[in-house]
């Protein structure tokens, strides 16, 4: 086990469109944030791995309540259900002329303490990096789920980690940050004059203080 470094999942207003002190022309913004790792293999030999995320514990009482599951933990299994998706883009290897990219989805959690911890379900229960490949992998809010895109206060925290199982004893190089978009409120409509968009991207410090991480 090999704990990478903490998590922010968010869909969020950054401002409250209802303020009666602003004006009326201001355009409200909301954040969607992701989770990337880069995570590559420096070895001859493939290590297979699993990816494993732990979260605050929260309940599934009034979906009203912005404490409940819906909001701050992980929920679904497919595209039109899940309020995250978690891609993985697979560089191309010599059997593959264009990138392996999969979404998977973490549907069910193990209690943990105070908190709950999620695995990927099928096809990427288990993921195998050959040697010297490199992977990019994303833990999204699902914004294909209008849901999603309609409550807009989707916060979700917790820490991830790097599975292997029996230990291999060998390291990986492992980078994390957190990617942003800024989207106006009414977004996907066109209704306003014109849309505003803005993205902000920042490294996070590692767990293990470096990007070396022994599996």
């Amino acid at each position: 086990m090999a704990i990478v470094s903490n998590f922010e999942l968010l869909l969020n207003r950054i401002a409250s469109g209802g303020d009666p002190n602003l004006p009326a022309n201001v355009l409200f913004r909301r954040v969607v944030q992701g989770y990337f790792l880069t995570i590559s293999n420096p070895n001859p030999t493939t290590i297979t791995f699993q990816l494993r995320f732990t979260t605050n514990a929260a309940t599934n009482t009034d979906f009203g309540d912005p404490n409940n599951a819906w909001y701050r933990g992980f929920v679904g299994s497919s595209v039109g259900n899940a309020n995250h998706v978690l891609v993985v883009n697979r560089e191309p290897d010599s059997n593959a002329l264009v990138s392996n990219i999969q979404q998977g989805f973490l549907p069910t959690a193990t209690v943990f303490g105070a908190a709950r911890q999620f695995v990927p379900a099928a096809p990427l229960a288990t993921i195998p990096i050959l040697g010297g490949q490199t992977f990019s992998i994303a833990l999204l809010p699902n914004t294909s789920n209008p849901l999603v895109l309609g409550t807009a206060n989707l916060a979700i925290r917790g820490y991830a980690e790097i599975l292997v199982t029996p230990a291999v004893n060998l390291d990986l190089i492992v980078s994390a940050e957190h990617r942003g978009t800024f989207l106006d409120n009414d977004y996907p409509s066109d209704s306003a004059e014109s849309l505003d968009f803005d993205q902000i991207a920042y490294a996070l410090p590692m767990f293990s203080g470096g990007s070396q991480v022994k599996v």
